[in-house]
């Protein structure tokens, strides 16, 4: 008889065929439909089913991944899933939920290669790809029968921060499925496909989300003494792409009920994205506003290759022209920023200086390029500055839900940041209380 650490004769078969999948170079070019990696991680709990394939999980992800990413879009991406007449009990729904799941079980080794970290670029590409494709899976599947608890308070007090963010999340996925609904199925779902979607909250998922993160957003606080302005300025047009997708995935996972001040922390402790939004892309940004003029234009264009590609990639919902384009990751450090000064004190911020140094919040040298400066400059963007003479893009942001959801969240989030940040500046001092005076507000504006 077998042993117990004997394989079956079905798991031997599918380890080595997946071995000769990964070994060959012929995939490389094959279409999305001819490679059909991705099929295999539509079997629900497969690294369970079929432990001897632990040592290549990761590469099997990165070939399903890499190959559904190259779809146009959600609905292509699904067409791709084997479906209800198909092998896969529950179909497509069935499908989607499985891939997610295992997915999310290999956590941050699908960035590893030989138990080693990839290459940054590699990292990034990598990291870019599974963001599509997990950003596709939630926009198309029916979250209902994964996520059946009660609202939340969060939820029934219909707080407007939450509910504009929950707005944004819910227009972004209905345009990534083109306007038509979550798929669902007739079929009885397999109790175990719960589990496997929940856990994106659990370890897996949390070391998931934290490499995403690093990976799409690469420049933390480490080394930042020793950048010079012009670092920032160079790079954060590279990191536009990944950023926009990032907060699309994580938009769509803080609208869960119930889930949103779990993530928010994990964001903020875990994964560390207040610093890194800033000084890889935010930061960046604001420096160039600054400098303006014609060195501004010219970094555009050379900014032009690496963004160019994002309303493709995000479901041409916000194109990377778009005035309210900085809003999208603006509101997301927001609501990570004010989740962490809610629970920490005064010496985290002041002594460890996080999330950020206080030098980032303001500085003498430079005060309109900290974040006070660029919260103040949009808040007054979105709350006071009345439109002249109207203007395509203004005509645009008008008619534009999406861009009106980001500004209406940025109202509540951004809001609440300044107020919380001018709450620490009257317990300690860090800035001049002018600081967070609207410069241009007339008392014939009250």
């Amino acid at each position: 008889g077998e042993t117990p650490q004997a394989r079956t004769f079905t798991e031997a078969v599918v380890t080595q065929l997946s071995v000769r999948a990964l070994s060959t170079r012929q995939a490389a070019g094959c279409t999305p439909q001819h490679q059909g990696m991705h099929n295999l991680l539509c079997v629900p709990l497969l690294w369970s089913k079929v432990p001897s394939l632990a040592p290549i999980a990761s590469r099997i992800c990165r070939m399903a991944v890499s190959s559904l990413a190259g779809c146009p879009g959600a609905l292509a991406m699904a067409k791709l899933l084997p479906g209800e007449s198909d092998w896969v009990p529950g179909g497509k729904v069935a499908a989607l939920a499985a891939l997610f799941g295992n997915l999310v079980s290999v956590g941050e080794r699908i960035f590893q290669q030989a138990d080693k970290p990839l290459a940054p670029e590699a990292s990034y590409a990598a990291a870019l790809q599974l963001t599509h494709v997990l950003h596709w899976v939630l926009c198309l599947l029916p979250l209902e029968p994964f996520f059946p608890g009660k609202p939340s308070r969060e939820d029934l007090e219909e707080d407007p921060r939450y509910a504009s963010a929950r707005t944004a999340a819910d227009l972004a996925s209905a345009h990534c499925r083109g306007g038509s609904g979550r798929i669902d199925s007739e079929e009885m779902l397999p109790g175990e496909l719960q589990g496997q979607v929940t856990q994106v909250f659990e370890r897996p998922g949390k070391q998931l989300l934290q490499q995403l993160v690093a990976s799409l957003l690469p420049l933390s606080a480490s080394g930042a003494s020793a950048r010079q302005q012009s670092d920032y300025t160079a790079s954060w047009a590279s990191c536009m792409q990944g950023a926009t997708m990032l907060c699309l995935l994580l938009g769509q996972l803080l609208a869960l009920p119930g889930q949103r001040q779990r993530l928010l922390l994990i964001l903020a402790f875990g994964a560390e994205l207040v610093p890194r939004m800033w000084y890889s892309l935010l930061k960046g940004m604001r420096l160039q506003e600054l400098h303006g003029g014609q060195q501004q234009q010219q970094q555009q264009d050379r900014g032009s290759a690496a963004t160019a590609s994002t309303s493709a990639s995000a479901g041409g919902i916000l194109p990377h022209d778009h005035p309210c384009a900085q809003l999208l990751p603006l509101n997301l450090m927001c609501a990570v920023f004010s989740a962490q000064l809610a629970v920490g004190d005064l010496d985290e911020m002041y002594v460890q200086q996080r999330p950020i140094p206080i030098a980032e919040l303001y500085s003498e040298t430079r005060p309109s390029a900290g974040v006070l400066a660029l919260l103040r400059s949009r808040l007054w963007s979105v709350l006071w500055e009345e439109p002249g003479t109207p203007s395509a893009s203004s005509t645009r942001q008008q008619t534009d839900p999406f861009a009106a959801a980001l500004k209406r969240e940025f109202s509540f989030i951004g809001g609440q940041l300044y107020g919380d940040l001018y709450d620490r500046n009257c317990r300690r001092r860090f800035c001049p209380e002018h600081v967070f005076r609207a410069p241009n507000l007339g008392p014939d504006r009250l």
